[in-house]
């Protein structure tokens, strides 16, 4: 493995450890440590959850020769740029740990997993509101179907 892969490699498996750009889900969301002004909701989040692929896939000859990327398994996943256009904040480039610049020069994506999180959690709650919604309405009309075989 050259430098170059090692590095993108340390960088890779400290990824889940970096905390220091906007884009990484926070270390600690406690309340009394929040500016509550900074709180606002997460818009559309079906929208967004929908926008998203997961996909099964195993790294190519580039990934393997510039990146680092070793593995010839295969892996499940989201493609970086289905959830940079979905989410901005929840995809990021592939930051070299000493610099903060792109590690390999070529700005590839990275998926921040743990931050996709708080998005599935709105999603599922919105579709629960909906669906809850649909049964009040499903519930009104067989009222009022019931109502109308007796007449």
């Amino acid at each position: 493995m050259t430098k170059h892969q090692r590095r993108v490699h340390v960088q890779h498996q400290q990824q889940q450890q970096r905390t220091s750009a906007p884009t990484r889900p926070a270390p600690c969301s406690d309340l009394r440590l929040i500016e509550r002004d900074s709180v606002r909701p997460i818009a559309e989040p079906v929208d967004r959850v929908m926008a998203l692929e997961g996909v099964y896939f195993t790294f190519n000859d580039l990934a393997r020769e510039r990146a680092g990327f070793l593995s010839t398994a295969e892996h499940v996943g989201i493609a970086a740029q289905t959830v940079e256009a979905a989410a901005t904040r929840l995809a990021d480039f592939d930051v070299d740990t000493e610099t903060g610049g792109s590690a390999s020069g070529e700005s590839y994506l990275a998926v921040e997993y743990g931050a996709l999180v708080p998005l599935l959690v709105e999603a599922v709650k919105a579709q629960q509101r909906d669906l809850e919604r649909a049964r009040a309405d499903i519930d009104r009309l067989d009222v009022l179907v019931a109502s109308l075989r007796r007449k």
